[in-house]
């Protein structure tokens, strides 16, 4: 029903990552490869979500089961999205739009969207898509997502509308309300202050510069304002305030801060309060208390308050309606607070009654149908000029349907921690940083050891694979790539297993990695399998390179000629020196050294031949790869001139030496310029050059082969034994070369050119 994406999957597959290990390469990853690729197109098509690929250049490549059961489609009809039904009509020119930019930036790119359902009917997604690159920065793949928002974008219309509701309840209020940033500096007013005053907000953010205090007032003002926001607790003074009618009354300022979940202010909310009446009459305080009480029972929440012993003094409307009683019953509140949370209440109002803090506490209180439900109390004392507490101010939340989500979290983590302490495998977590955060029951089962104990996990990782651990773990954490790695794992009885590592990264909205989910998999019995089929590819091997012979024939030839044809012309020469009469015994002795010189020179040249061939250990030392290109482009040199190809060296002068085998690097080297010029044997348009490079990067020499030939198909499967696209070859020599590579911790790829040919490219190590 899906289309199959086997190069999606095994780059999956076999990217590094490892509890300790080496990488899982294409030429010993034959006997799990198809069982590795089902695997992950299992996962991929059981994620409850829709996924896809693109090539490098937007095309639909892949996408899981999900995405084909909601569409309803073939794979076919998806890629012609543009054309189709399947985006909204309104959406379809944005969307594309952003898509075709995205795509030629190629950089990740996100956006909403509504798609039709098989039913017909339009939903709201967000499109998530990030490219994936190569050694060398090329775009090889791009990966994306849709997320169904559309409850999301529903609960955001009613979200809007509900803020637009408060808004205009706010702006009814009959109070000067506003909210200052953390510093004091006004950051919103509602439409009474700005009636009142006649200005804008712009106006009185600058209240210090204008005539909106009485200048008698300014300063006080100014220093109230200051101690008040520098204390970060409530505040309150009096001034007067100039209406926009020229008029100047009294005020009573009131400022509450807001904190968040860390303890940091980030808010005041401030009330202004018109007691201009207040002071000339106590009939006018009246009915300002009154009104204040009005808005107090119109609030849709619990408020109360107590006077400065805790007892209480009043409630609002909503409050007695809640309960179902009167405010005498009220009066006691323990007979409404459940029975377990009533000590625990009567501490925490204890402590703020004592110290004069504010007051938060959470518990159960009995609903008038005889349901708890759980509230959370907040209490702020209010103080006079003296700084005595004259009453207490106090809302109650209701948060039973928090209580509840988090009840449901916590159930929901401990049944995720039972599947994950049951997996018939081997799964932990790291931290962002790589440090092991978690380890399941069949892993502290296995090694014997507690969790403090694997924290270091270097203790159970076998010697020899310890370095090549730490260096891919460190490089997947900066790169924030697939990590996948192989190591030997001692078991709690002693004996060393191999372990395959794979760890991906868990990432939130931003594109940060919050940890890493990783699995141990035992590939003890697979390596063992590998070993049977290294020992056959070896053979395999050495049959390819005698079939060699016959091609480098010309150039051995060639190239022991010239030192034997010195030595003979030596020869002669001595032999005259010696004939002479006098005998002239110095320039004898001069043609001997320089016939012995020859000689060395033919024998070395048969040695490095002689090595080609023989079934022997690789023997590692410092090599400068220039001098050892520039070595293999004397042994083609004929051949080059015979095919009429050009050899170009770009070589960097300053490049490190790298621990390697010359002959089996010579070898490498070789078998890809003969594939370049093999590929430009038939074209007869454009120049027949052969470009070598070399580079450094990231630690690694960086050899290039470029070729303006033919071309191949540029995946993976030209590394495999028997792929060839010659008629009369092996397909054994890319094989050769990539087996090369791995045995020195190197790295084989091929990419395509912009204009004609393929670029062969392989990565050796430089010593530190």
């Amino acid at each position: 029903m899906y289309r199959p994406d086997r190069q999606g999957i095994r780059s999956l597959a076999t990217s590094d990552a490892g509890f300790g290990a080496r990488p899982v390469t294409d030429q010993n990853a034959s006997t799990e490869a198809l069982s590795s690729e089902q695997h992950f197109r299992h996962i991929v098509d059981s994620i409850p979500g829709l996924i896809f690929t693109y090539d490098p250049h937007g095309c639909t490549e892949f996408v899981n089961r999900q995405l084909l059961e909601y569409f309803g489609c073939s794979f076919e009809e998806l890629q012609r999205w543009e054309g189709a039904d399947i985006v909204h009509p309104d959406d379809i020119e944005r969307v594309t739009v952003a898509w075709r930019q995205n795509i030629a930036a190629g950089t990740a790119h996100s956006y909403e969207e509504r798609l039709r359902r098989a039913d017909g009917v339009y939903r709201w997604f967000q499109l998530r898509c990030a490219p994936a690159f190569d050694a060398s920065g090329g775009i090889v793949r791009w990966y994306g997502c849709l997320t169904d928002i559309d409850e999301l974008k529903r609960a955001d219309d009613a979200a809007r509308e509900d803020l637009r509701s408060l808004s205009l309840l706010i702006d009814s209020i009959p109070g000067l309300v506003f909210t200052t940033r953390a510093n004091g500096e006004i950051e919103w007013i509602n439409r009474t202050i700005m009636a009142y005053f006649g200005r804008t907000l712009e106006d009185l953010q600058s209240w210090r510069m204008i005539d909106a205090v009485h200048p008698d007032d300014l300063q006080i003002t100014i220093d109230q304002w200051q101690a008040g926001t520098t204390s970060g607790k409530p505040y309150e003074f009096e001034q007067r305030l100039r209406r926009h009618d020229g008029v100047y009354r009294w005020f009573h300022y009131r400022a509450s801060p807001l904190y968040d979940s860390q303890g940091k202010l980030v808010r005041w909310y401030g009330l202004v309060t018109d007691i201009d009446d207040l002071k000339r009459a106590q009939h006018e305080a009246r009915r300002g208390e009154q009104q204040l009480r009005l808005m107090l029972d119109t609030i849709p929440g619990s408020v109360f308050t107590l006077t400065p012993k805790g007892e209480m003094e009043q409630v609002n409307r909503h409050t007695l309606d809640f309960f179902g009683k009167t405010f005498d019953e009220l009066r006691d509140w323990r007979t409404v607070t459940h029975p377990d949370d009533v000590d625990a209440v009567t501490r925490w109002l204890e402590h703020a009654l004592t110290t004069g803090e504010p007051w938060e506490s959470t518990s159960r209180a009995l609903r008038a149908d005889g349901a708890y439900r759980w509230f959370q109390t907040r209490g702020l004392p209010l103080q006079d000029s003296d700084g005595h507490i004259v009453r207490w101010y106090c809302v109650n939340v209701d948060i039973d349907d928090l209580k509840l989500a988090q009840e449901d979290a916590r159930r929901n983590e401990r049944h995720l921690r039972l599947i994950l302490d049951n997996i018939p495998g081997y799964a932990f977590t790291l931290t962002p940083a790589g440090e092991i955060e978690q380890l399941n029951q069949q892993i502290l089962d296995y090694f014997g050891a507690s969790f403090e104990e694997l924290r270091d996990w270097a203790r159970v990782t076998h010697p020899d694979d310890l370095e090549r651990a730490r260096r891919r773990l460190g490089h997947a954490i900066a790169t924030g790539t697939l990590w996948q790695n192989e190591a030997r794992a001692l078991r709690a009885d002693g004996v060393y297993r191999w372990f395959q590592t794979r760890g991906l990264p868990l990432r939130d909205s931003d594109g940060q990695i919050l940890r890493w989910y990783c699995l141990l998999i035992d590939i003890e019995e697979l390596k063992r399998a590998e070993e049977g089929a290294r020992s056959i590819q070896a053979r395999l091997a050495r049959a390819s390179q005698l079939a060699a012979v016959s091609e480098l024939a010309a150039s051995i030839a060639h190239e022991v000629n010239q030192p034997l044809a010195a030595v003979i012309a030596n020869g002669h020469a001595c032999h005259r020196w010696i004939a002479a009469e006098p005998p002239n015994v110095e320039r004898a002795l001069a043609s001997v050294q320089r016939t012995i010189r020859d000689a060395n020179s033919a024998a070395e040249i048969v040695s490095r031949i002689r090595a080609l061939f023989r079934h022997a250990a690789p023997s590692k030392q410092l090599l400068n790869l220039n001098e050892v290109i520039e070595e293999v482009g004397r042994v083609i040199a004929d051949d080059l001139l015979s095919r009429g190809v050009s050899l170009r060296l770009e070589l960097q002068s300053d490049l490190p030496a790298a621990p390697a085998d010359r002959v089996q690097v010579q070898q490498v080297v070789a078998n890809l310029a003969r594939n370049g010029m093999d590929a430009m044997d038939t074209i007869d348009d454009r120049a027949k050059e052969l470009t070598i490079t070399t580079s450094f990067a990231a630690g690694d020499i960086i050899v290039a082969i470029c070729d303006a030939g033919i071309g191949v198909e540029v995946d993976e499967s030209v590394f495999e034994p028997f792929v060839t696209t010659k008629p009369s070859g092996m397909g054994m020599g890319l094989a050769i070369c990539k087996s090369i590579l791995d045995a020195h911790d190197g790295r084989l790829w091929v990419t395509r050119n912009s204009n004609h040919g393929v670029t062969f490219s392989f990565a050796l190590p430089a010593a530190k």
